[in-house]
């Protein structure tokens, strides 16, 4: 017997032609909001903490940043479940000298703390003009770009640096085990023809 022929318009897309059909669907950036914040309120997060994340994450894919936007929101949640990332409280303020803060942040979402810290820094910033929050045990902060861009909105520059020093996610050169941590830099200042000017940089130190 013979197979029955198959017609070109019955014939499965090709994988660019999936691939532009993906690419050619739209969702509202408040639909994109709602559907993290369920998500991250499902995992357990309390609900302000889980509407910034999704809130940033939305910013960040906004800003064409997919790798660390909303995609990246199942494993997180994911995460979120275990020790590794607090749902509840808030940081403890270890110091506290006005211009300099250092907080604890207790594994808690560290876009959360980042947004919060921010939010501390913009008030304190007409009183002492330079404000260093330095926040341990945070939990990962995503895009440095999307963090930033609240800070230039306003006007003002920020510096942002970030280092996990229990994490091994890069083999040196030559290497195949990962033994070395990422430390992303990134300052950004507002331009007059251009509205966000962003300067990142990364290197690795070891990690023990």
């Amino acid at each position: 017997m013979s197979r029955p022929k198959i017609g070109h318009g019955q014939l499965s897309r090709k994988p660019h032609e999936r691939a532009r059909a993906r690419s050619e669907r739209r969702c509202s950036e408040d639909a994109l909001r709602l559907l993290g914040c369920n998500l991250f309120k499902a995992a357990g997060l309390d609900a302000e903490k889980a509407e910034c994340v999704a809130r940033l994450l939305v910013l960040t894919d906004m800003m064409g940043r997919s790798t660390t936007a909303l995609p990246s929101a199942t494993p997180i949640s994911s995460r979120s479940s275990t020790a590794a990332w607090t749902r509840s409280g808030g940081p403890q303020t270890v110091r506290d000298s006005g211009s300099i803060i250092v907080w604890d942040g207790e594994y808690l979402p560290g876009l959360w703390l980042m947004d919060r810290a921010l939010s501390l820094g913009f008030e304190r910033l007409p009183q002492h003009g330079v404000v260093t929050f330095a926040i341990r045990r945070s939990h990962h902060i995503g895009c440095l770009a999307a963090i930033a861009k609240q800070a230039t909105d306003r006007g003002y520059f920020v510096m942002i640096a970030s280092s996990g020093p229990h994490t091994k996610a890069v083999a040196p050169f030559g290497g195949t085990q990962d033994c070395l941590v990422r430390i992303p830099l990134r300052s950004a200042f507002r331009r007059r023809r251009r509205p966000f000017w962003s300067i990142s940089a990364r290197r690795s130190r070891r990690s023990r």
